[in-house]
């Protein structure tokens, strides 16, 4: 994956090709190494593994929004389910709804082979929890609300950089005498990419990085040709641009995970940490609109589990022990929703389409 790649390519690779390899090659990228990578024994967590008490609250909304189909039957997609854990916590609490009378299955969409196997085992003998590779026609026959937590972020980016006044792209190069990943700036490597700064308008600040998912455009036009009728709901971290792109942010926001610790150097223990990048909403919006779906509710998670219900969990008790379950359910609500950590950085974006 290292020198005799970048070889075959002229010694040099875009950022995104580069990122993709380190997390997606199918023996030796991140994602796809058995292991355990999300809570405690990994290196991050995730909303769904701070407690369960995040799938009761994104249960709550998922019946509210199930009213809007007017009793037709529905499905659930989750993409980038991972080992199941959230889809396990929605479905435990959606089962004491009405909605799930109507509810025909929950889908899920995950391309790591270890995780397969572990949601394979936390749902065997499950009858609504059923595998897809894609969004198919047996699928889309019916309403959907497409469901994805922390998808986004971890796709493949383009990195641009501003440089003697104009944008150029970042390649990674290997260099042979000193052993070690480099990078160059040279031409967009895509019309895409130019497009995309002409219409997002980044700012002209000498050293400007920034990071542009095209991964994200294609997943989100390939999702909305399929959905007839129904909801994407996409919880992430990241920013609308104005604030992505703040001074304090001028080398971009690419960062990687490894043993809960943030590394920002992506070309260490390459294929053994996590890497992944803020979400620019006003992107997923304006794309979306030109797909056809309509931005309904653009909130921080706080806003969004606070609105769901979530204090309604708080719940007061006198038990000494901090490793309680009232103890813990408690501090998993307040790790959800603090100001300044999880509750402002994470955001929630719904978006809808023939309703």
């Amino acid at each position: 994956m290292k020198e005799q790649t970048l070889r075959r390519v002229g010694n040099r690779v875009t950022f995104k090709e580069f990122m993709e390899w380190a997390l997606y090659h199918p023996t030796l990228g991140y994602y796809r190494r058995a292991g355990t990578k999300v809570g405690k024994g990994g290196d991050f967590y995730t909303s769904a593994h701070v407690g369960s008490v995040f799938g009761k609250a994104v249960a709550e909304f998922l019946n509210n929004l199930a009213k809007a189909f007017e009793g037709e039957q529905w499905a659930i997609v989750e993409f980038g389910s991972g080992d199941g854990k959230l889809a396990d916590d929605i479905l435990r609490y959606l089962r004491e709804k009405p909605a799930v009378e109507t509810l025909e299955g929950y889908y899920l969409v995950e391309s790591s082979p270890y995780h397969q196997q572990l949601s394979d085992t936390r749902f065997k003998g499950d009858p609504l929890v059923r595998r897809v590779n894609r969004l198919d026609q047996a699928v889309t026959g019916h309403p959907l609300v497409v469901i994805s937590n922390e998808l986004i972020d971890a796709m493949p980016v383009h990195r641009l950089q501003y440089v003697d006044g104009h944008w150029g792209e970042l390649y990674v190069t290997w260099n042979e005498g000193k052993g070690t990943f480099e990078e160059v700036v040279g031409e967009c490597s895509t019309p895409d990419l130019v497009r995309y700064v002409q219409e997002e308008h980044p700012p002209d600040r000498d050293g400007q990085t920034i990071e542009v998912n095209l991964e994200a455009y294609r997943w989100l036009k390939e999702l909305a040709s399929s959905l007839s009728k129904g909801f994407v709901l996409t919880i992430d971290y990241g920013y609308e641009k104005d604030e992505l792109w703040r001074e304090e942010r001028r080398r971009g926001t690419l960062m990687c995970y490894y043993r809960h610790r943030a590394v920002t150097n992506p070309y260490v223990r390459v294929g053994e940490q996590d890497m992944t990048s803020h979400v620019n909403f006003s992107s997923l919006k304006r794309w979306g609109r030109t797909f056809g779906l309509t931005p309904l509710k653009f909130v921080s998670q706080r806003e969004f589990l606070v609105e769901a219900g979530i204090l309604q969990s708080l719940r007061d008790h006198d038990n000494p022990d901090p490793f309680s379950e009232t103890a813990r359910r408690n501090r998993a609500i307040r790790q959800l929703i603090i100001p300044g950590g999880m509750g402002d950085t994470f955001k929630v974006l719904l978006q809808g389409k023939g309703i």
